[in-house]
């Protein structure tokens, strides 16, 4: 963020006039005080530079003086407005945001020992009896040839961070577990990272979310809509999704265990249905101890006689029990398998960690005793 308003500050202020400490800025004259502003030259010169385009220089060879001058303020005033704003809404004055500078690890050693040290103590992110331990971390990773990876990180303080646990960081040949060099400043540096500069990505998944939860398709659930959100962000910067075979594995199960609840579903409805008819034999056997003679056509009279088979309404409930006993057994040996935990699902911390599992893993309500 300081780096930023520097940034700006040195397109139109003297570098000799601005301070170290920026804060000074919103009490300096530098908006009306011209000993502050570079000449109209050197503006020229600097924007042409940063912006890499010459066509800025041209404006020196106006003729017009009150064109040139009319261009010139119009530059700068923008200048001079973007800068004030950033000055008054960003809280640049604020200690954890000062604090943030140690995510590039620059500035001398005892610097940055105090700057994590400092917003450690706010969020509480390592215990205070363990702080030591921050300490020889740093010491550690300042001893190590880390330009290069500044270098590919290219400015991003989070791939920088990556490439510095991908470098160090060791996997136990045993446990195939991740052994972290750095665990303590890991956990500082990505608790920083997970800050929010703006609302902005929050306003874009909501606007997402509604193109993908339309009135079609309202009927979405919360994991589904996750997944998908999740599918969105991968795919946005064009990076493949890469379909591991753990992934598929995991996947397989939980459609053989959808497809078993199905199925119980169903025969739970079929065995209900079937209790339902008995319960109506039931009722029509009760009418006075009356004989009822159904005929097979389906209508019923109690007072003409037919010459057609009648049904023993005995023999037909004991088929109809037999038939529901023969169901309810299954549907309970369906039931208990659907009762099991996912026994033949290990996931290891691995899966855990990995984003892509995550979503499916809550699907699923996996217990810890199911993960390795």
């Amino acid at each position: 963020m300081s780096k930023i308003i520097k940034e700006i500050a040195e397109l139109f202020i003297k570098v000799t006039k601005i301070p170290e400490n920026l804060d000074e800025l919103k009490t300096l004259e530098w908006k009306s005080d011209s000993n502050y502003l570079q000449s109209n030259e050197s503006f020229l010169q600097t924007i042409s530079q940063e912006l890499g385009d010459k066509e800025f220089l041209k404006i020196k060879d106006i003729s017009n003086d009150e064109v040139k001058t009319n261009l010139l303020t119009t530059f700068r005033g923008f200048l001079i407005n973007l800068l004030d704003n950033l000055l008054y809404y960003l809280p640049i004055e604020d200690d954890s945001i000062k604090s943030l500078s140690f995510l590039c690890l620059d500035g001398n050693k005892n610097e940055l020992k105090s700057k994590i040290l400092n917003f450690n103590e706010t969020y509480k992110i390592v215990p205070e009896d363990q702080e030591k331990f921050v300490l020889e971390e740093i010491n550690d990773l300042l001893s190590q040839q880390i330009t290069w990876i500044r270098r590919v990180a290219n400015g991003s303080s989070l791939n920088f961070w990556n490439l510095i646990e991908q470098t160090y960081d060791k996997e136990d040949p045993k446990t195939k577990e991740i052994q972290h060099r750095y665990p303590y400043l890991s956990k500082i540096f990505r608790t920083a990272h997970a800050f929010a500069p703006s609302s902005s990505n929050v306003e874009q998944c909501f606007s997402v979310l509604k193109l993908l939860k339309s009135e079609l398709r309202n009927s979405l659930k919360e994991k589904t809509l996750e997944s998908l959100i999740l599918l969105h962000e991968q795919l946005k910067d064009n990076q493949p999704i890469l379909i591991s075979e753990r992934l598929i594995e995991i996947y397989d199960d939980m459609k053989k265990k959808s497809n078993e609840n199905k199925s119980i579903s169903r025969l739970f409805s079929h065995v209900e249905l079937e209790e339902n008819k008995l319960e109506n034999i039931h009722m029509l056997n009760q009418q006075d101890n009356e004989e009822v003679k159904i005929d097979l056509s389906g209508k019923s009279n109690s007072n003409e006689p037919h010459n057609i088979n009648e049904i023993d309404l005995t023999k037909l409930e004991e088929s109809i029990e037999m038939e529901i006993e023969a169901e309810r057994l299954q549907g309970k040996k369906l039931k208990e398998e659907k009762k099991r935990s996912y026994s033949n699902i290990k996931l290891s911390p691995e899966d855990m960690q990995d984003y892509k599992v995550v979503p499916i893993v809550k699907a699923m309500k996996l217990s810890k005793k199911d993960q390795i």
